[in-house]
């Protein structure tokens, strides 16, 4: 399917003005309709097609592993996608600077570069433009005219490829009624998305757990069937020291419990600090300070960072901005989808607000079983520490983790079967029932999120931290500042190491190796080695093509020698005596598509057709005409000339 002139310059268009780069996306427009003036004139053979064709290959594999390698999957997947016009653009030069008018299956398929095998040929301009279609639709930004141009160019090329016996009325109604479901379809779906996400999440909890929303956190109470957790590493902890690391990572906190839901109010303030250099002061520094290296994914390049507590400076990490939210979650925005951190810490808490009657709040559903468990364990006459150390001891001695959930009674709260009845959940019964008991006690709490260091890798020599090790627990305000409280079993950290597959050593050991592929190419004289590298394979690919680049089709000569394969075609005589009578081939013509305008408009040229078809296979097919073949082609040639030579 050939494309229609201009659309290909249209799509690349759109796809500049959607992704940003409307300068990159004119230039290549330029150069397209630049293509259809000049092609014809130079060409290109086979083998050279093919070259440039790996080339793209190489270039986009090469792409793909540095863009794997330096950001998140998902974002990798998206700027592979962003870019894609970039990098199969020679392909389409190599098709118009070509005289076959398509490109050898050969180029895509190394099986058809075999010796003898049959030339099969392939035009790649309508790919092409899907291939910008699909780039413009992977940006984030969606304007207004966003699908009134999709639909536009869309149809644009199915018009083009209508059969020519439909009639032109019904073709258009089909295409304007296809336009019309698909606006309210996309409108549909674009509304049914974040209910779909959100169920999805609620359905695969823990497998999100990255990109933690820092004012609501849903936490699966009340969820029937067992929760699967990712093995996933998200974090690798090294401490220069040799000590352990701290034993949490808190990304949120909240201070409101409604339903089944924790939530957060939503004041933030910016953090001061040098964004080029990625330096970020999160409060004064601390006499004793320790440091610890953390290498961090952030999806998106956006969301909470896992601290621990006490942390008042981060070094590497460029950013926008840098927030801290009233209750102390520190979320970046702006910034790299992953970054080697370098983390001061002190030996106190880290800044959050003062008590509020937030946190002092208990449901009315559940306050009278929490009053009665409080008055159990005489938590009021306690202590807050002493108090903390009975709520742990409670939990400890007479629960048990459990990731799956059974159904309980009609009607009754989930947490309060908890604690009555079941007496077994995950981290977020824990540490939900923790803090509202020592509400109940008259001892502020709040619920926080994060992860829990369990797992050191001898592979890596450092600390890792997986989806799987998300966890919950409580703080307390306890002697003017806030103390961590975990109340879930110890048990918990056997019980989700269990549950890794038995194919997690293979997948660590790729993460491991994607970790130091990583880190080899931030380094600045890999990035520069393999820059001239690349440069030096295009110029070696260039040189191979410096042949077919560097040849003007003559075609008063054509015929005079066997210089190329094919050139002493006889259907060069019937082109050039046609070109005297006003029928020559046009500059951007391939021969097939002459030889059907000439053959309809001189009738004394019907076998035309027939014998451009055997003209193709004598000048690019490896197996060539056999001699019957061979000798169709000067019989028809003859037969032609000698019909014009008898007007």
């Amino acid at each position: 399917m050939k494309t229609p002139p201009l659309l290909l310059a249209a799509a690349l268009l759109f796809w500049g003005r959607e992704t940003g780069m409307f300068g990159l996306g004119l230039a290549l427009a330029a150069a397209v309709e630049a293509s259809r003036l000049i092609a014809g004139r130079l060409e290109l053979t086979r083998d050279n097609q093919n070259r440039i064709a790996d080339l793209c290959s190489a270039v986009f594999a090469l792409a793909a592993a540095y863009t794997y390698a330096t950001a998140d999957s998902a974002d990798a997947a998206r700027l592979m996608l962003l870019r894609a016009p970039l990098f199969f653009a020679p392909l389409l030069a190599a098709q118009a600077y070509g005289a076959s008018g398509g490109i050898d299956a050969g180029a895509f398929f190394w099986t058809l570069r075999r010796p003898g095998a049959r030339l099969v040929l392939i035009d790649v301009s309508f790919p092409y433009a899907g291939v910008c279609l699909l780039a413009a639709a992977g940006a984030n930004t969606r304007s207004e005219a966003f699908y009134p141009s999709l639909f536009a160019l869309t149809g644009w090329g199915l018009w083009h490829q209508r059969p020519r016996w439909a009639p032109a009325p019904a073709a258009a109604a089909l295409l304007a009624a296809a336009g019309l479901l698909g606006h309210f379809g996309h409108r549909a779906l674009t509304a049914l998305q974040p209910a779909v996400e959100q169920k999805a999440l609620d359905i695969a909890y823990g497998l999100a757990v990255g990109r933690k929303d820092v004012f609501q956190s849903r936490t699966a109470i009340g969820s029937i069937g067992e929760l699967k957790r990712s093995g996933r590493i998200l974090l690798r902890l090294r401490s220069p020291e040799g000590r352990r690391p701290p034993a949490l990572l808190r990304n949120a906190a909240y201070d409101v419990y409604k339903g089944r839901d924790w939530l957060a109010g939503s004041s933030f303030t910016e953090l001061p600090g040098r964004s080029a250099e990625g330096t970020w002061e999160l409060a004064p520094p601390a006499a004793k300070a320790r440091t610890l290296a953390m290498d961090a994914l952030i999806p998106g390049g956006e969301g909470p960072l896992a601290l621990p507590a006490g942390t008042f400076r981060i070094e590497g990490l460029p950013a926008e901005t840098l927030k801290r939210s009233r209750l102390g979650a520190v979320v970046v925005q702006g910034g790299p989808g992953a970054a080697e951190l370098a983390l001061s810490l002190g030996p106190g808490p880290s800044p959050a607000s003062e008590p509020s009657p937030a946190d002092l709040a208990v449901p009315p559903p559940l306050t009278a079983t929490l009053a009665r468990t409080a008055r159990e364990l005489h938590l009021k006459k306690d202590r807050p520490v002493e108090a903390m150390a009975a709520v742990s001891r409670f939990f400890e001695d007479g629960f048990r983790y459990s990731l799956r959930q059974t159904p309980g009674p009609v009607g009754a709260d989930p947490l309060e079967d908890f604690l009555t009845r079941t007496k077994a959940g995950h981290c977020e019964h824990f540490a939900t029932a923790a803090t509202l008991l020592l509400r109940s006690a008259g001892i502020p709490a709040r619920y926080a999120t994060g992860f829990a260091v369990l797992e050191f890798s001898s592979l890596e020599n450092a600390w890792v931290v997986r989806q799987r090790h998300a966890h919950a627990w409580t703080q307390a305000y306890v002697g003017g500042a806030w103390t961590d409280l975990d109340a879930t079993p110890g048990s918990w950290s056997d019980a989700e190491s269990a549950d890794a597959p038995a194919w997690q050593p293979a997948a660590d050991l790729g993460s491991w190796l994607r970790e130091r592929l990583r880190r080899a190419l931030r380094a600045d004289s890999v990035r520069r080695g393999a820059m001239w590298g690349l440069a030096a394979v295009g110029l070696y690919l260039l040189w191979r093509l410096r042949g077919g680049l560097g040849e003007l089709r003559a075609r008063a000569e054509r015929g005079g020698g066997p210089e190329r394969p094919g050139a002493d075609s006889e259907l060069y005589r019937v082109e050039a005596e046609l070109g005297r009578r006003g029928l020559g081939r046009r500059p951007e013509e391939t021969v097939p598509a002459w030889a059907r305008r000439a053959a309809g408009a001189e009738p004394r040229a019907a076998r035309l057709g027939e014998l451009a078809r055997l003209h193709e296979r004598h000048r690019f097919d490896p197996v060539g005409l056999g001699p019957e073949e061979r000798q169709a082609l000067r019989d028809g040639a003859a037969e032609i000339l000698a019909e014009l030579e008898r007007r």
